[in-house]
């Protein structure tokens, strides 16, 4: 017997509500947003120990409580300096109905259940539910999440919807939706995923929980007979021939691989000895990534100069390595897999005669026109930057992907980079956003600010300066030319060394003035992946083009000045006696 909810369009249920909640503040949060008044609201207390309670909040009619369950769902709230995200759903009553005798067929088409790729790993259901009410989706009745099979970066879920239509309109909306994933940007995949007969009534949910049915055989005189198990073809013969773990696939760069489950001490110079000692040839470049939900584990992305010699790393790190943890004691046995390229290089096609994953492919994503957003709230996700985009009318199709700043948090709020295909979009949509005010976690609503970013890629193409981030404040010109030295940095390359001002409580920056374009791209190589000692703790440098001053278009024009005329008289001057 199974629990039915019985529910009310005009009110809904809100957990996670701080304790202290009053009804002046559930007014202004509700003026703050443009919501309708609640007529009433009801506390919910769980016990006098707990630190959050519920409420049910009943609105005039079910549009106002339709858009409180929009505006509100996934609003961060502070209580003793924690935040949280409120979670949000219509209200109703818990019933224990009959059971329901469910017909001997239930003819559950392809179009029933949808099969969703490149779901972020940190995802839960109410995320997806969240992303749906987003883009609009309607008659989303079921989710079921798979564990990752790529080191905890993306997952993989199945949805059920209530009718055909409504599955085959989600699979179009999902499709190409882009999310963020461990800084990076990910391509969410949706395709159609059920059995191709008609199935029992119990399967839809078995087929929920990760068994697929087993499709039954057709019937009727004019049906094929399947071949027997000693038959030519087999039982079924699969639509195309299963692929090699060790090969990569059509979504994959075959130069790059990407090793998880290492020790979150495993630094770049680990990895080169690594390689010695598996006589492997070393990667071209090695990136560490720190994995912020998983603190006793890193990652790293290793790029090769060919592919051989990618497809011969892979086949000797894959599960064949053992490492120890020296801070937990634990064992750990490292995944190596080809790197997947990024959602946004699909859109550009390569060309005659280059390779997946060479230089120009990153540049054409970073040298797109941006929108540089700050004074969000410390706890935005993609969806609540997509839903400020609906609020002020800017079309969604248009925007490329969301990366967030992680290095501009200031703890109260964060910053993000929109990019749009075009600078006449990206100026549109930064007129609309500048000023739009938005609550925020402290109970106060704040203007954001918006502006079309400056990048040296879009003004200064031969960009020769390099920009390195987080230095120790200790440091000075002569120790910035050591750590060049120590890294291999060719001397006669870099020009002059200046020293950003001091940020309290950051460290300091360097701008690296080089000789030339060729050689800024040769620093920029070898110092990938390099970490410096800051407090006691390791952290990665932090290295990038220096943003190039503003190019003038046109020489300025020749001012004249009328002639200075002398003064008629000198001033006076009066002296006290």
């Amino acid at each position: 017997m199974t629990e039915a909810l019985i529910q009310d369009r005009c009110a809904i249920f809100i957990s996670d509500l701080p304790n202290g909640l009053s009804r002046d503040k559930i007014t202004r949060l509700h003026l703050a947003h443009g919501l309708a008044e609640p007529v009433d609201f009801q506390l919910l207390h769980h016990s006098p120990d707990s630190q959050a309670n519920c409420a049910v909040f009943r609105y005039a009619d079910a549009a106002a409580a339709e858009r409180a369950l929009e505006v509100l769902s996934g609003l961060p709230v502070e209580y003793n300096g924690k935040y949280w995200p409120l979670r949000v759903q219509p209200a109703g009553i818990k019933i224990n109905p009959a059971p329901i005798q469910m017909p001997r067929q239930v003819e559950l088409t392809k179009d029933a259940i949808i099969h969703v790729a490149q779901v972020p790993s940190e995802w839960s259901a109410e995320e997806l539910r969240q992303l749906h009410q987003s883009l609009v989706i309607e008659e989303f009745q079921n989710v079921k999440i798979m564990p990752s099979s790529d080191g905890g970066i993306t997952r993989h879920a199945y949805l059920q919807y209530r009718t055909a239509a409504a599955a085959w309109s989600a699979v179009k909306r999902l499709s190409g939706n882009l999310v963020h994933v461990s800084g990076g940007v990910r391509q969410l995949a949706a395709e159609l995923s059920a059995p191709e007969t008609q199935v029992s009534g119990p399967e839809p949910e078995r087929y929920l929980n990760g068994n697929k049915p087993r499709p039954q055989a057709p019937q009727g005189p004019g049906a094929p007979v399947a071949p027997g198990p000693g038959g030519p073809g087999g039982s079924r013969v699969p639509k195309e021939k299963a692929r090699s773990a060790f090969e990569p696939g059509p979504n994959h760069d075959p130069f790059t691989l990407y090793l998880s489950d290492m020790p979150s001490d495993f630094s770049k110079q680990d990895l080169d000895r690594l390689h010695d000692h598996l006589n492997l040839r070393k990667p071209k470049s090695i990136k560490v990534v720190f994995l912020r939900l998983k603190k006793g584990k890193s990652s790293a992305i290793l790029r090769y100069e060919t592919t051989e010699q990618a497809k011969e790393a892979l086949t000797m790190l894959h599960d064949r390595v053992l490492l120890v943890n020296e801070h937990s004691g634990e064992e750990q046995h490292p995944r190596a897999q080809y790197a997947k390229r990024r959602a946004s290089d699909a859109m550009y096609q390569e060309e005659e005669g280059s390779h997946a994953g060479s230089d120009h492919e990153e540049e054409a994503m970073y040298s797109l026109p941006s929108v540089y957003l700050a004074e969000l709230p410390v706890n935005i996700t993609d969806n609540g930057v997509r839903h400020i985009l609906q609020e002020v009318g800017a079309n969604l199709e248009d925007l490329v992907t969301i990366t967030f700043l992680q290095q501009k948090n200031k703890g109260s709020h964060i910053c993000c980079l929109l990019r749009y295909h075009n600078l006449e979009t990206a100026e549109a949509v930064a007129n609309l956003l500048h000023g739009f005010r938005v609550y925020h976690p402290d109970d106060r609503t704040r203007p954001v600010r918006a502006k079309v970013a400056k990048h040296a890629k879009n003004f200064n193409p031969v960009c020769t300066d390099v920009y390195l981030g987080e230095i120790p404040n200790t440091w000075t010109a002569a120790s910035v030319h050591k750590f060049l030295h120590q890294a291999g940095v060719d001397r006669g390359a870099v020009q002059s060394v200046k020293l950003l001002s001091q940020r309290p409580g950051r460290g300091i920056g360097v701008i690296l003035h080089v000789v030339s374009a060729q050689a800024a791209d040769r620093i920029l190589e070898q110092l990938s992946g390099q970490e410096l000692l800051v407090r006691g703790k390791s952290r990665p440098l932090k290295v990038r083009l220096a943003d190039a001053p503003r190019e003038r278009d046109a020489e300025p024009e020749e001012r004249t000045f009328p002639p200075r005329q002398a003064p008629a008289q000198p001033p006076r001057v009066i002296r006290l006696q």
